[in-house]
């Protein structure tokens, strides 16, 4: 495999994130009333989703005194208003899945992107999906309702 470098190369490592599981990334402005722990749907089309892992970075940070520092949110790495910290692939963690059956290993869990002020909704059920976000790692106890369930983050396009 050859790297052909263009002549406005001008040194230094061309890698720009040594660590891509989680990423700093600007949220799209219709989900960024999402807090830490929402699903974001950034490409319907190529499945590019995420989990937020810290808040998202408001435009106006609130003031915050030497008592009260210490529950000032964390917004990543880059500390631009709209961006926050996603984890956008690997992983297991613990969501809450709509359950339309009873979730067996392997079951793909489909996201629908949060919409107005409401929250991203996660399921079985392939239907008006925007997303898959990942696979179910331990069948569900329940086959309707909620249940929080293990997901691996392996998100990817609806087909």
């Amino acid at each position: 495999m050859a790297i052909h470098l263009t002549e406005n190369y001008a040194g230094g490592d061309l890698q720009e994130f040594e660590y891509d599981k989680t990423l700093a990334l600007l949220i799209p402005e219709d989900q960024r009333h999402l807090t830490r722990g929402d699903a974001v749907v950034f490409n319907k089309a190529t499945g590019f989703v995420g989990l937020l892992v810290t808040e998202i970075k408001p435009e106006a940070e609130a003031t915050y005194t030497r008592a009260t520092v210490p529950t000032r949110p964390t917004y990543g790495l880059n500390v631009a208003p709209g961006y926050a910290s996603v984890r956008i692939k690997d992983g297991v963690f613990k969501l809450d899945v709509a359950l339309n059956a009873a979730a067996a290993i392997g079951d793909a869990v489909y996201v629908t992107a949060a919409t107005g002020s409401g929250k991203p909704v996660l399921s079985l059920d392939p239907a008006d999906a925007d997303a898959i976000l990942g696979y179910v790692v331990a069948p569900s106890k329940a086959s309707s309702g909620k249940e929080s369930l293990k997901v691996l983050l392996k998100p990817g396009a609806v087909a």
